[in-house]
């Protein structure tokens, strides 16, 4: 009975070595449920380094286990070349096995022009980019046109379908004065659409404003009034904030 016991010790001591146990603390699979994925293929990271690339859909794990009590924290790091792939979920804390869903749809098209807000002047080479609100990942991105043909400033940018998101262009100095963009964010697009204006503030005015609202220059300050349709008319279903 003796020599039993000793038998059954060692095996559950490699159980537990299989499973992250044997003192360095529990470990578990983070995968992904993928839907949508008619064409192509998507390549999805986890923390930064850990690459899991999917053709088709199903469920697949990433290669790398993670420890309990650690973060886990997915991206998509190269689109479909026809689709946008959208992680519902894709940061949290690991308590035993995780599966993020992955949604991928055909995207639709948002464009506009990118102007000035104090003089209604037109901006181009500026890098727009199509972020995910629950994690500011960035979904796709383009670059406002440079004046060919009368086309300075505008941009066409596509979105993933049926979810929110937000356009984002980074700040810019133009003439001695910084320029931070509005945050235009579009909850659950599902057709194309034209003729949105996007723009940049002077930062004094941003700070100015959000003062007074008493919201963070940055994160809060809410700016409606500077989204609009090229008849000046309100976009529905956009706010607009300062970053």
């Amino acid at each position: 009975m003796k020599k039993r016991g000793v038998v059954l010790a060692a095996v559950f001591t490699s159980m537990l070595a299989g499973c992250g146990g044997g003192g360095g603390g529990y470990s578990a699979t983070v995968g992904v449920r993928v839907t949508g994925l008619t064409a192509g293929q998507v390549v999805l990271q986890n923390n930064s380094g850990d690459d899991l690339t999917v053709s088709a859909d199903g469920e697949q794990t990433f290669p790398t286990l993670l420890a309990y009590d650690s973060q886990y924290d997915l991206t998509v790091k190269t689109q479909p070349d026809s689709l946008i792939c959208v992680a519902d979920s894709p940061v949290g804390t690991v308590t035993g096995p995780v599966t993020i869903d992955v949604v991928c749809t055909t995207p639709v098209t948002v464009s506009g022009t990118l102007e000035k807000s104090s003089d209604g002047s037109k901006l181009g080479t500026v890098t727009i980019e199509a972020r995910n609100p629950v994690d500011d990942s960035v979904l796709s991105s383009t670059v406002t046109e440079t004046g060919l043909s009368g086309t300075l400033g505008n941009y066409s940018i596509k979105v993933a379908n049926g979810h929110d998101f937000y356009l984002h262009a980074a700040g810019r100095d133009i003439e001695g004065t910084i320029y931070v963009s509005d945050n235009l964010q579009i909850e659950n697009e599902t057709a194309d659409r034209g003729n949105v204006k996007f723009y940049f503030t002077d930062q004094t005015t941003v700070n100015t404003m959000a003062s007074n609202l008493g919201f963070d220059a940055v994160k809060d300050a809410v700016f409606s009034m500077d989204v609009e349709s090229s008849s000046g008319s309100g976009i529905a279903g956009v706010t607009v904030s300062a970053s």
